[in-house]
């Protein structure tokens, strides 16, 4: 049975130079990268560490003060407030809030819930009652919420047994990405530099601070993320780890070998193209960035059917996985990315990604804008306090300087977005057993995935929007 991926609104990618007069803010999808965690090997229980909870918390803060305050400027981040979303309380009909079942995502998507809406006493939705929700006729008395009038976020958890589940990790339960997984066993390219690193990971795991640290599946390339999400958290959190590695083992840091490599191994699980390394090409490896595409557009047509009333802010909460597939999908990850862009290696802990439908009707302030005053600007942060919200240029459309200023309209070509491989067709989701697995680029009644309801925009780089 092919999934709810049908009659979607193909959105616009765009952002809007600035101007006297910000245009409006109609709704956000955002999507959010887990904060830091315990690592997958090492044995230690699954969970959010408390650094990573403040990451979730400072970015759940941070977009508060862009979607919700909306006033004056302050730490640099510029506001680009939501039209008509609650300010003090939380109204769970205007946000979409998703997340996989990975305890530490659940436990992220909570810190960042009480940065974006945190306590408040003697305030109440004013649609669910408002004060009378607190007063107690019998005792003519009122009752406030726990912990100082702590708000409560509705939270879907989704398990990949769920359709609704597939932007997130779109790879996961793909009989076509893990068949894709296993020949790249076999791929001559991957085997080379599988072949090419393993003495460096022999002398790094048979010296000290990390000789033993590993038993039975010897550290190589083959497992080069689970050994740098290891050797990364140890570092964090052991001292005399974290003392030892600062001592050269190779010509390079230690941590930037593993880094490096580890990137590399999931840019060959997760991305086809030149950054893949791989002898061959598989469209299927970057599963995980089409069905998160496709997510995305979903999420920006249902702003658009309510006119801006309802859906005004989702949020996505995800693994790497997702964002890798994405960048390449996009062009912002290509072999020529500056080593220090933020794209060049994975995403850090609560890095973000926000989709703003932007817009203003001429003439009639206020009124939901007609397709052809619609926008969506691109922009990312990261968790860095100082850093501000900034766009950036998807698909590596030239923009102009006049164009920047003034903001100028400029169409772009509809085929970045028609194409295949940012269809989101790659996914077929059986019900029954929970999985995916491939199908055409066409819906199953021959329409094609997407569809054109909205004029597309290049998205227009800004120092900070």
């Amino acid at each position: 049975m092919a999934p709810s991926y049908r009659n979607v609104v193909l959105v616009a990618l765009a952002a809007v130079a600035s101007a006297d007069t910000e245009p409006t803010v109609w709704g956000s999808v955002a999507v959010i990268m887990n904060g830091e965690r315990t690592p997958l090997r090492g044995g230690l229980a699954s969970t959010i560490t408390p650094q990573g909870a403040q990451q979730m918390y400072g970015q759940g803060v941070a977009f508060r003060q862009r979607y919700i305050d909306g006033t004056n400027a302050q730490d640099n981040l510029f506001r680009a407030p939501i039209r008509g979303i609650e300010r003090d309380t939380l109204d769970n009909s205007q946000l979409t809030i998703l997340t996989n079942t990975d305890v530490h995502t659940i436990a992220g998507a909570t810190a960042f819930l009480q940065g974006l809406y945190p306590p408040i006493d003697d305030e109440f939705l004013h649609e669910a009652g408002g004060v009378s929700l607190s007063y107690d006729a019998a005792t003519d008395n009122y009752t406030q919420y726990p912990l100082n009038g702590y708000q409560y976020p509705a939270i879907s958890t989704l398990s990949t047994l769920e359709e609704t589940s597939i932007p997130l990790h779109g790879h996961k339960g793909c009989f076509n990405w893990l068949n894709a997984m296993d020949k790249l066993l076999d791929d001559e390219n991957i085997r080379k530099e599988a072949d090419a690193t393993l003495e460096s990971y022999q002398e790094i795991f048979s010296s000290l601070p990390l000789n033993g640290a590993f038993t039975g599946d010897f550290p190589s390339f083959w497992n080069a993320y689970d050994v740098f999400d290891y050797v990364r958290y140890q570092s964090n959190h052991n001292s005399t780890i974290h003392r030892q590695l600062e001592e050269p083992i190779l010509s390079e840091p230690t941590l930037e070998f593993l880094e490096r490599n580890a990137f590399k191994q999931q840019l060959a699980l997760n991305t086809d193209s030149s950054l893949s390394g791989a002898s061959t090409r598989d469209p299927v490896r970057s599963i995980a960035g089409q069905a998160l595409a496709q997510g995305i557009l979903d999420a920006l047509a249902a702003v658009v059917s309510s006119r801006g009333e309802t859906d005004k802010l989702t949020l996505m909460f995800t693994s790497f996985h997702p964002f890798i597939a994405f960048w390449s999908l996009t062009q912002l990850l290509t072999p020529s990315t500056d080593p220090s862009s933020p794209y060049a290696s994975f995403p850090a802990p609560g890095f973000s990604m926000a989709f703003e439908l932007i817009g203003d009707q001429p003439g009639q302030p206020g009124q939901f804008p007609s397709n052809d005053h619609l926008r969506v600007r691109f922009a990312i942060r990261n968790t860095n306090s100082s850093t501000p919200f900034r766009a950036d240029n998807l698909f590596g459309t030239p923009v102009s300087d006049r164009e920047l200023h003034d903001g100028r309209t400029v169409t772009a070509d509809e085929a970045h977005f028609r194409d295949s491989k940012l269809s989101g067709a790659g996914l077929v989701f059986d019900k029954e057993t929970g999985r995916t697995t491939a199908r055409e680029t066409a819906d199953d009644d021959g329409v094609s995935v997407l569809s054109t309801d909205m004029t597309a925009q290049p998205v227009r780089p800004r120092e900070s929007v």
